[in-house]
């Protein structure tokens, strides 16, 4: 496929020609909205946010030998400067990274959904990496500005591209969706995430299903058959392929049952056994949903197993580590209500002599949903062998309201006061869950902890 030129530049229906003062020949071209990382030879692409502006950081960026910058009218320039000016530079990116997209010659797969999304993404790309070059959204880049940045950086040895879509706003999916237009579509799941915006689920249904209205007639949608507001999407155009363990989807999947570290063994159209390298059933299902999309894209049974068995699990999603007698579940990237229970859910099924610490903080963006869903999480979570120490001020409101359920609930102002709680009560064959929105930042109290030995 082609790469990123300064032809496509010209193109851009916002650009002013007559403020354009660039050497046309730049090519190949990259981006890049921070100085901190910028390399020598990239485009800065100045960016206005709600706490920032990237063209604070021109001058900074053009002294770092950028090959220009984007930058939006109005901008005062000066004798010398490399500048691209755009009316808007947000709108522009995403108009560029259209551009760019109609020059592939590549399959692209894009997938949203609920939960899930990211190890679903990791998992397909490392499926397709077995037999070519892949590009996938790098971490979790999937926003109105990571999305066109991930289009923009598929390079042309990529055979595939698998690209992550997030929202948390009506109508930003629409958005990613124009702009990625993809030969593959799929979500996940449907569940209670972002319902300060969406007001409920079916706010998010809506929202993650306009994925699939993107896709061109030959295109394909995956249909996870298991949820109950995906299974009877059914729209004329796009193939519908089915997923699931019930009924008689397309592509079946089986849960045998669940080794000591929580790990299933997945069987898919009644081939062979997998034994999975990530914990939990949510895990089994990101499989189930990665491999129906593997299997349309020409891999084979044999292959797909060969991948899921050697799949590790993402960076603080559902990570478990043993260290010094203690075992530690790191899934503390985000959470939701359906998330953070599938995650205590997994805690309790693996198998550990002591007792069970729930590290576990706010879910964010909930809306008027938030108290209830706080203290119906909590009221599920509790047992004999569970201790659950708090964070955010969600959690704190619904101990205010009454006497601590049994089973212990501890709330604690900060990570340091929560970790010297738990250093003083931590023994070898404990097993410890960390889980929090990403606005907790809850994998820090992992760093202060000392771990029984």
């Amino acid at each position: 496929m082609p790469e990123l030129n300064y032809a496509l530049f010209r193109k851009l229906s916002r650009s002013e020609p007559a403020l354009i003062s660039v050497p046309a020949a730049q090519a190949p071209l990259s981006i890049s909205t921070d100085t901190r990382t910028l390399r020598a030879g990239q485009v800065f692409w100045a960016l206005r946010g709600e706490h920032f502006d990237g063209h604070e950081f021109v001058a900074n960026a053009l002294q770092n030998s950028a090959a220009f910058a984007v930058v939006e009218k109005g901008f005062p320039a000066r004798p010398g400067q490399n500048l691209f000016f755009v009316r808007n530079s947000l709108a522009a990116l995403q108009e560029l990274a259209a551009l760019y997209r109609d020059t592939f010659k590549i399959p692209l797969i894009a997938l949203t959904g609920s939960n899930g999304k990211t190890t679903t993404k990791e998992m397909l790309a490392h499926l397709l990496g077995q037999l070519y070059p892949v590009y996938k959204t790098k971490g979790n880049l999937n926003n109105h500005i990571g999305c066109p940045l991930s289009l923009l950086e598929t390079g042309r040895d990529d055979r595939a591209a698998v690209i992550e879509l997030g929202t948390n706003h009506p109508g930003e999916i629409a958005v990613l969706a124009d702009m990625v237009r993809p030969d593959h579509a799929l979500v996940t799941n449907i569940g209670p995430a972002h319902l300060e915006f969406f007001g409920n689920e079916q706010g998010v249904f809506s929202e993650k299903t306009r994925l699939f209205e993107s896709l061109a007639p030959a295109g394909k949608v995956y249909i996870n058959v298991d949820d109950p507001w995906l299974a009877g999407w059914q729209k004329t155009g796009p193939e519908r392929i089915t997923f699931g363990f019930h009924g008689q989807p397309a592509v079946t999947g089986k849960i045998s049952g669940l080794d000591e570290h929580g790990n299933a063994a997945l069987t898919i159209n009644n081939s062979r056994v997998i034994r999975l390298q990530v914990p939990g059933r949510h895990n089994a299902g990101n499989a189930l949903a990665a491999a129906a999309v593997a299997i349309n894209m020409g891999l084979t049974l044999n292959q797909i197993a060969d991948g899921l068995e050697t799949f590790c699990a993402p960076k603080q999603r559902s990570q478990l580590k043993e260290i010094n007698g203690v075992l530690v579940l790191n899934d503390s990237y985000n959470a939701n209500p359906a998330s953070m229970q599938a995650a205590i859910d997994l805690a309790k099924s693996v198998s550990h002599p002591g007792k069970t610490w729930l590290l576990l903080g706010d879910m964010l963006e909930l809306g008027a949903t938030a108290q209830e869903a706080h203290r119906k999480l909590l009221a599920n979570a509790v047992n004999g062998r569970t201790e659950i120490l708090l964070r955010g001020s969600i959690f704190k409101s619904c101990l205010d309201e009454g006497p601590a359920q049994p089973g212990g609930l501890t709330w604690f102002a900060s990570h340091e006061t929560l970790a010297a709680y738990l250093n003083e009560r931590l023994h070898p064959g404990d097993l410890i869950l960390v889980k929090g929105s990403r606005g907790l930042q809850m994998e820090k109290i992992i760093e202060q902890i000392k771990y029984a030995g």
